[in-house]
């Protein structure tokens, strides 16, 4: 395995991916982490897998509006994404509390994938927490 140096001077996407991986999820250093994915991006700016790590980055030093961007990216791509849909729910319900905005999002993530009972867990988990628990009822 390489060790921090060699990835450093790499010129892999992959290599600067993995390096602000373990830096945002293993020692919580997320400045550096958010500027190994702009790296990742500089080399392959289409990866959209380094979008939604550097999102993760960049809601951890409170640049919200900068992460909500990374979500539209790959919605831009990937329209029918589930996940990614449900990902920008639970950092809108963090950060704006507009239940009206969090309720369109969840619906369109339980529309795209109603057999996943974890959809339907997240809209309950942010509509109780934005004490609406009479909302949640309805799902």
């Amino acid at each position: 395995m390489k060790d921090t140096s060699d990835m450093l001077n790499s010129d892999s996407p992959r290599s600067w991916l993995i390096m602000g991986m373990n830096l945002l999820y293993k020692s919580n250093q997320n400045h550096e982490a958010l500027a190994c994915f702009e790296r990742s991006l500089d080399l392959d700016p289409e990866n959209l897998l380094v979008y939604q790590y550097k999102a993760s980055a960049l809601r951890a030093i409170g640049k919200n509006s900068e992460a909500l961007k990374c979500y539209e990216k790959i919605l831009s791509v990937f329209p029918n994404s589930a996940e990614i849909w449900k990902e920008k729910d639970m950092h809108r319900a963090m950060w704006t509390g507009n239940v009206d905005d969090i309720k369109k999002c969840c619906k369109k993530a339980i529309h795209l994938n109603p057999d996943d009972p974890w959809m339907y867990h997240y809209l309950i988990m942010i509509l109780n927490d934005r004490k609406t628990q009479d909302d949640a009822f309805d799902y």
